[in-house]
């Protein structure tokens, strides 16, 4: 299970693991889910809020080339969006074990192997980085800014 929140913590979004994983939208001050939707895949492993625009970016990263999933939320419902994966170089591990949304909304991702890919905030594949050492997983990205 992972958990995000945005606009100032009134909306979380949750992503119920097993076989059958499903992304649930609520707001903080109502019982009753705003959306959801199920998706047939896995392992799962993080859901997050775009931290510019959280109705247009609401982002699930798991284990798997197919395991990329990036919603909004339009009509009361969760809507799946394209991802510009076409780009993406086939030597890039496809074992996303983590991701983050930076402050100016563009999306970087942490892969078993080391490497850091970047998304420009539409979900485009800008490039990637290594970490440079064997065995390395990245397991966790934290955003900052300067100041």
């Amino acid at each position: 299970m992972s958990i995000g929140t945005g606009d100032e913590n009134k909306y979380i979004v949750t992503l119920s693991g097993g076989p059958d994983s499903a992304v649930t939208l609520w707001h903080w001050e109502r019982p009753k889910s705003l959306a959801q939707i199920k998706l047939q895949s896995g392992p799962l492993y993080q859901i997050s809020f775009n931290a510019v625009d959280y109705q247009n970016g609401i982002f699930v990263s798991g284990r798997g080339k197919d395991k990329l999933f990036w919603f909004k939320y339009q009509n009361a419902g969760l809507v799946q969006l394209p991802i510009g994966l076409n780009k993406l170089d086939p030597k890039l591990s496809t074992d996303y074990i983590c991701h983050a949304w930076m402050p100016d909304g563009r999306l970087v991702i942490g892969t078993d192997n080391g490497e850091i890919i970047i998304f420009d905030s539409a979900c485009e594949f800008r490039g990637y980085v290594t970490v440079g050492l064997d065995n390395c997983r990245v397991e966790s990205i934290l955003p900052y800014s300067r100041g």
